[in-house]
């Protein structure tokens, strides 16, 4: 009996999307904004792990919406994103009586900030898009939020995203207060959803984003940055993919996760209903398809981790989760 069976106990069913560092503990993100499930110390342990009530909004509680990102810092300065919702901000670590203030959502009714209109008059590089999209099973980078807060990086034009922000990222460098449209210079157009399904950051430069949906032909490809932190003015390019995996109709990505070195990582999906993993060893500028070392998955693969270059697990559908000592051979 560990976290998640202690959790869905009392709250019942729940699904844990994924995992984020804040210092020496860890954040679990569920799909429900309203539970803060956390852990200090030696987190394989039961007794590591906590979960409250995340506090209100606009005196209610929080939404059902999964938590796309939850971030905050030494001082107590918080950011919470849930999905195809808001961004939210607080002045105290989640609890029964944390108050959260929604700060941004422009397609809101009313939208947050309100005069959202008239500032994207003034300024339309401002992204007039949904705070985050994406599909079942969700994506297990759907944003990003920087440990100081600086950086934060969510989609535009993806999946169930609604707006008129070109396909690429939307990007704030003040907490949250505001996000800019950063589009994607080659995507196709001509597919119904063109921008990104995921995005991440081993830090508020480096950063990349992927897309990949099946059925959709010429959607699947990765985008990289190296100046994330210069905001509207941030640069993106195209990573090289293997031969014939950006025409491809039936490539699915799901995750993508790198090691604590920042140059070795991987992006796993499907590729019709296969399991699929591509990796880099060039800090995400060149992916090589690696999907034979997975196989033995059988089917779609959703996230994993890297304690080093070597040392990765992945997990997948029907409980899949392969484990290697040797992922650089």
């Amino acid at each position: 009996m560990g976290p998640a069976s202690m959790v869905s106990s009392v709250l019942g069913g729940i699904d844990f999307i994924g995992f984020d560092k804040r210092g020496s503990s860890l954040i679990a993100r569920v799909d429900n904004s309203s539970t803060f499930v956390s852990a200090t110390g030696d987190f394989t342990q039961k007794s590591s792990w906590t979960f409250v009530n995340m506090g209100r909004a606009d005196g209610d509680t929080l939404p059902l919406n999964s938590i796309d990102q939850l971030q905050g810092t030494a001082s107590n300065e918080w950011r919470l994103i849930n999905h195809r919702g808001f961004v939210y901000s607080a002045t105290a670590a989640p609890s029964m009586t944390t108050v959260w203030t929604k700060i941004w959502s422009p397609l809101a009714s009313p939208s947050v900030p309100a005069d959202f209109a008239a500032q994207y008059a003034a300024d339309p590089t401002l992204c007039r898009m949904d705070v985050s999209g994406g599909g079942v099973p969700s994506p297990s980078n759907p944003a990003y939020v920087a440990p100081d807060l600086s950086v934060i990086v969510t989609l535009s034009g993806g999946l169930n995203q609604d707006g008129d922000a070109a396909p690429g990222v939307c990007i704030s460098t003040d907490q949250g207060l505001h996000f800019y449209n950063r589009p994607f210079l080659g995507v196709p157009t001509d597919v119904s959803s063109p921008g990104p399904i995921g995005v991440y950051c081993t830090d508020k430069d480096h950063c990349w984003a992927f897309n990949g949906l099946p059925f959709q032909k010429g959607t699947a490809y990765i985008y990289g940055s190296t100046n994330a932190s210069a905001g509207k003015t941030s640069t993106w390019s195209a990573a090289t993919v293997p031969t014939g995996f950006a025409t491809a109709e039936d490539v699915e990505l799901t995750g993508m996760f790198f090691a604590p070195d920042g140059t070795h990582g991987w992006v796993v999906g499907n590729k019709s209903r296969k399991p699929l993993m591509l990796r880099t060893t060039d800090s995400g500028k060149t992916w090589t398809d690696v999907s034979g070392s997975v196989s033995a998955a059988q089917s779609d693969l959703y996230g994993g981790f890297a304690l080093d270059a070597d040392h990765v697990w992945v997990v997948g559908r029907y409980g899949a989760l392969l484990a290697t000592s040797t992922a650089q051979q």
